[in-house]
């Protein structure tokens, strides 16, 4: 609907007389067609002119599309044609005004940037970032972070690889020497000419002589008897030699106990796995477009 037909509407509201109209519902629905409308066509900015009558100077006979023109400086004017004429908005339009002051962000999934909708502002697009809140005294502005990591081992949480492992049991065995003797080479041996001593008496507790051994038929070399302490003496004997010989052992084939059954430990690395690639580590989200207000 056309910013003249709710004019006139508003007219005829304001102007009736006839009793039990039901005027709250009347105007309730007037509101309703003049924020649509304001929101389709009228609420687009189509320019901006130091003054009104710069404005009327443009267009004398009235603008050739429906929307509001800002006129002067800040907080602006906004004015739009109907009923044959300029007509002021007002300076408060929480509609128009800009979203945020100078150094804020906006965010929206308009395309546009933001100066089309709020005249004589400057924008800035950040794009490939998402906004982090700060901590404290932190200073805003500042940038960071990445889409994506590569693992080193030192960002690993601590792990094991689990390995058990063994060589078989296995290793009994014995040993066998085979059939065989031991011998000795060829000697002999000699003994010296030698004799072997005897005693023969001794002194008993009266000092007389006690006699040992007494052979019949002489002493055999004996001391004197009243000596008391008489040793007989072998004759001369020995010097023969034995005989040369070579013995040996009988043959034989021991065999040794069966021993030696064991196992061996294992050292060493796995086998190296993984590639290395970098993997992203971005959240859900849903894109949008990110201004920063410059003036």
């Amino acid at each position: 609907m056309e910013a003249q037909g709710l004019l006139d509407r508003a007219k005829q509201i304001r102007d009736e007389k006839e009793d039990g109209a039901n005027t709250a519902l009347r105007v309730g629905g007037l509101m309703v067609d003049m924020v649509e409308t304001f929101a389709n066509k009228s609420m687009k900015i189509l320019g901006h002119y130091d003054s009104l009558e710069e404005l009327r100077l443009a267009y004398p006979n009235g603008p050739t599309e429906d929307g509001l023109y800002a006129v002067g400086e800040r907080p602006y004017s906004y004015y739009s044609y109907y009923d044959g004429d300029w007509q002021d908005q007002g300076k408060i339009m929480a509609e128009l005004a800009p979203p945020v002051p100078v150094g804020g962000i906006f965010i929206t999934k308009l395309t546009d940037n933001p100066a089309v909708r709020y005249p004589g502002t400057t924008w800035e697009k950040l794009e490939g970032r998402f906004l982090y809140g700060t901590s404290g005294q932190e200073e805003s502005g500042a940038t960071g972070g990445s889409p994506s990591v590569v693992l080193s081992v030192e960002n690993m949480p601590a792990h094991t690889h689990a390995l058990t492992a063994k060589t078989d049991e296995s290793g009994s065995h014995t040993h066998t020497a085979g059939n065989h003797r031991h011998q000795v080479d060829s000697h002999s041996h000699t003994q010296p000419s030698h004799s072997h001593s005897v005693k023969m008496s001794d002194r008993n507790d009266s000092g007389n002589p006690n006699y040992l051994f007494a052979p019949s038929g002489g002493n055999y070399g004996m001391e004197s008897a009243a000596s008391g302490n008489g040793w007989g003496q072998s004759g001369a004997a020995g010097g023969e030699s034995t005989g040369s010989a070579s013995p040996y052992t009988s043959y034989t084939n021991p065999t040794t106990s069966e021993n030696g059954t064991h196992s061996h430990g294992l050292s060493g690395n796995l086998a190296t796995a993984g590639e290395g690639q970098e993997f992203s580590i971005l959240p859900p989200y849903i894109k949008v477009h990110i201004w920063e207000r410059k003036s």
